[in-house]
């Protein structure tokens, strides 16, 4: 596991794998017990973080190389609560001057 996320909203908490990008996985909020996995469809690959906001999860990942000028990424899917799939855009390109993506980058996410 690589990061969580708590959706509140929808009573879970979401995993990404560093190691395996295929899915993200979900667990109930109230007991912590695990309520499937989401196949992401392209793969984000070494996925850093995640965060839930108004229906998506935004996934970062380590999928760029400064040394060859590419960017890392932050990534876009649904964050369905009781689907097995779901398709990811890439949602930012972070510029090779960032260490991070930020909430100066979103606005209105602040």
């Amino acid at each position: 596991m690589s990061a969580l996320a708590v959706d509140a909203a929808s009573g879970l908490v979401w995993s990404t794998d560093w190691v395996s990008g295929n899915y993200v996985y979900r667990y109930r909020l109230a007991d912590g017990e695990y309520a499937g996995k989401l196949h992401l469809r392209p793969v984000p690959q070494w996925q850093q973080g995640i965060a839930c906001y108004r229906g998506n999860l935004f996934i970062t990942a380590d999928d760029g190389d400064a040394d060859n000028q590419e960017a890392d990424n932050l990534w876009k899917a649904p964050a369905d609560a009781t689907g097995t799939g779901g398709t990811v855009n890439r949602f930012h390109s972070n510029d090779l001057g960032h260490c991070r993506v930020n909430s100066r980058d979103f606005p209105g996410m602040a």
